[in-house]
């Protein structure tokens, strides 16, 4: 999923982040936070009738535990939150603009 972000990253439409070393090295930078896990979800949950590619990022978030889903898709970011079936508290959805003050804020909860 990592490459996948960095696919996304170099887009054109994330130029306003910088040129495309910058925006990787922000990739870089959100992986390097401890609360950052690789997963490899076990799970398995209804595809997205919108995107069905999304469906493994919600997976992975579940699998993780995660409280913080980091996405710029408009199909993602309309959920606001994914209701976790493997806890009481839902996964909330940030752009990734936001996606940083908003973890620090919750003091290192896992972002998947």
């Amino acid at each position: 999923m990592a490459a996948e972000y960095g696919v996304v990253l170099v887009r054109a439409k994330f130029a306003i982040l910088g040129d495309e070393r910058a925006r990787l090295a922000l990739l870089q930078a959100f992986l390097s936070v401890p609360a950052c896990l690789p997963v490899r979800p076990l799970i398995r949950l209804q595809p997205l009738e919108t995107d069905e590619a999304d469906t493994p990022f919600l997976e992975a978030a579940v699998w993780a535990h995660a409280v913080l889903l980091v996405s710029g898709d408009p199909h993602l970011l309309a959920l606001k939150q994914i209701r976790n079936p493997r806890l009481h508290r839902p996964v909330d959805v940030a752009r990734p603009v936001d996606a940083l003050g908003l973890l620090l804020a919750r003091g290192g909860a896992r972002l998947a």
